[in-house]
């Protein structure tokens, strides 16, 4: 019986050996053609991803027309973007020159084809935000000028510097140089992601292979793409990894500028936003303590402790001296998220509803079909990408590190179901994928598959490299705001137009700026950037707006609000009153909570102050109403 069971145990462990030994030999049967010298078809992908570009414009036209085909030219478009650029990176042709090359021009087209939802003004909420700080900046000539409706945007100038000081040297509008280091900060990122894989694999197929599923996450198309302080920061924080990384096989007489160097790029990222600060804090300590086990299994550290050191030095010094409200502002936002999350886990808070937006707006089925598609290509790929990392026998401590970031991304998709949990998720992925895009094209490419699946293989690397990335376009943004889309009120960029930019040039112009002012979330957007008012709000004030405009008449506590906030101008468009907000809420978001709009917001409820005593109706432009109350001020 003994011997029986020792038999078996060796024919097991035999079986074992031999699943494990497949990789290796279907690496040596794959005889890898020899790399293409020179741009390869470099001019074909680009002509073939400048088609997509132009479908994709062609989406905008139809859709700002209200056709219902816009979104067959925009999948269109997407598709011929990310095919050609996938087929080429999984081939064994592919030469770092073709690599590099394509990865440049598809930068330039995954920004362009956000550009081109709005190529003339920033409508989006976050662009408009660090548009007042810039424009503070050239107007005032100095830092730190206040921004009540993102305070902590000119603690953290970095972007908005580089910005003015194109603006000062070129003579360009805020938006056209703003356009220009956006398009800069793509390259930089998609440079610093294959050189980084790059070093750490030493291979091109692999490193372009990563990239392209870093841009699987669903913040790369868009929300990386806008003007916002993680556009720039990012891409600084990617080329800072791929510097130390790089640093560690420079002879010890040349580090030293290269210490320099990273100094100061650490310095900027620290100026330019908190939250990619934090991340690459934590990403240098996974790192420092995944070098400890390195050295431990006698592979060379790589260890970052003192840049780790100076990054949390600069990090307090700035906290410190700068941002002294940076974690107020933070700590309401990581606690929602955290217990809105715990809330679901223990049951006592039900799951949100995908693909759909407060106003009733959804995706179609092929888009929720491509972006459940995409999480289980992720987390299968991600399954075999550990399993291979762990055969490889390769412990470099980034790499190790970033198998423990990668390791989080199951929790995202998970979070997504929270409705408090769900935007950390979003901004969490654009850093997951550092680790996950090296992570998962391990999977892909070292999967054990005999030779004569080689062909099948790669299209199937095609087909997943490509879900991957419209999963991402799917999920990091609703239908609506792919392309750009007829006037709506309630939501968001497709809320300004003409009407209400020229509202907010005509109070700039006539009434001056910074009037304190209330208004709903669209038009606290413009009159606070456009018409430069300093617009009340809960987030700066600590006081609550909504009941102002929301109560059919107004109470004893509206009056104190109007007081203590020493409110001048109220802003109203009538057009809030005919659909649902898409965000859930038209003033504040705790509307969201305990006012369910069913249906909208009742129209004699914002005319109520044309029958207060008083108040003054001192601009209409048929939908938009501007009351000046400050009478209230003095006789309540």
């Amino acid at each position: 019986m003994q011997a029986d069971c020792e038999e078996r145990m060796r024919s097991l462990v035999a079986r074992i050996n031999k699943l494990i030994q497949i990789p290796l030999k279907w690496e040596a049967a794959l005889s890898p053609t020899k790399p293409m010298v020179g741009w390869g078809y470099l001019p074909w992908v680009s002509l073939i991803m400048a088609t997509g570009l132009a479908f994709t414009s062609a989406s905008n036209i139809l859709a700002r027309n209200g056709s219902p085909d816009a979104m067959y030219y925009y999948w269109i478009g997407l598709v011929l973007i990310i095919v050609p650029v996938s087929i080429r990176f999984v081939s064994t042709s592919l030469g770092h020159s073709e690599a590099i090359g394509i990865l440049l021009a598809f930068g330039v087209v995954s920004y362009v084809a956000s550009y081109l939802r709005s190529p003339i003004v920033f409508r989006g909420f976050d662009d408009s935000l660090h548009w007042r700080t810039a424009s503070d900046i050239l107007y005032s000539g100095h830092l730190f000028t206040p921004n009540t409706m993102l305070p902590v945007s000119p603690l953290y100038p970095g972007l908005e510097n580089v910005t003015t000081a194109l603006v000062n040297m070129t003579g360009l509008s805020v938006f056209d140089a703003s356009s220009l280091v956006l398009v800069v900060s793509r390259l930089i990122m998609m440079l610093a992601l294959f050189f980084l894989y790059y070093q750490l694999s030493n291979s091109a197929r692999i490193a372009g292979i990563a990239t392209l599923v870093y841009t699987g996450s669903s913040t790369f198309m868009y929300f990386e793409s806008q003007f916002g302080y993680e556009s720039l920061a990012l891409p600084l924080l990617l080329l800072g990894l791929f510097l130390m990384v790089r640093r560690t096989d420079l002879q010890p007489a040349v580090r030293w500028v290269w210490n320099i160097i990273l100094a100061l790029l650490l310095f900027s990222m620290v100026a330019t936003h908190h939250m990619t600060t934090y991340a690459f804090i934590i990403i240098l300590i996974l790192w420092v303590c995944t070098d400890i086990v390195a050295v431990l299994l006698k592979e060379k550290s790589t260890s970052p402790f003192w840049m780790l050191v100076l990054l949390v030095i600069m990090v307090w010094v700035w906290a410190g001296a700068i941002s002294t409200n940076t974690n107020s502002y933070l700590s309401p936002i990581i606690n929602g998220a955290i217990n809105s999350f715990l809330s679901l886990v223990a049951g006592q808070s039900s799951a949100r509803v995908l693909f759909r937006d407060s106003a009733g707006e959804g995706a179609v089925l092929f888009e929720r079909v491509i972006a459940i598609t995409s999480v289980l290509l992720l987390g299968f790929g991600l399954l075999f990408g550990v399993w291979q990392w762990w055969l490889s026998q390769k412990r470099h401590a980034l790499v190790m590190a970033f198998v423990l970031l990668a390791c989080s991304y199951p929790l995202l998709p998970i979070m997504r179901l929270s409705d408090g949990a769900w935007d950390m998720a979003h901004r969490a992925s654009g850093f997951v994928f550092i680790g996950l895009g090296l992570i998962v094209s391990l999977g892909m490419i070292q999967f054990p598959l005999p030779s004569k699946f080689m062909r099948s293989r790669q299209i199937i690397a095609v087909i997943s490299l490509s879900v991957i990335f419209l999963g991402g376009v799917f999920a990091g943004t609703s239908p609506g705001s792919r392309v750009d889309q007829p006037y709506r009120p309630a939501s968001g960029p497709r809320s300004i137009d003409s009407q209400t930019v020229l509202t907010a040039d005509w109070a700039r112009e006539t009434l001056g700026p910074n009037h304190r002012m209330a208004a709903d979330r669209t038009l606290s957007q413009v009159m606070g950037s456009y018409g430069m008012q300093r617009m009340v709000t809960n987030l700066n004030d600590k006081v609550s707006i909504s009941g102002i405009f929301l109560r059919f008449k107004l109470t004893p506590s509206d009056y104190d609000v109007i007081t203590k906030a020493d409110i001048r101008y109220l802003v109203i468009d009538d057009r809030i009153t005919t659909v649902l907000s898409t965000y859930g809420y038209y003033f504040e978001s705790w509307e969201d909570g305990i006012v369910r709009y069913t249906p909208p917001v009742n129209i004699e409820v914002l005319r109520k102050f044309d029958h207060v005593p008083g108040v003054s109706r001192i601009y209409d432009s048929g939908n938009i109403v501007i009351y000046d109350i400050g009478i209230l001020n003095e006789n309540p």
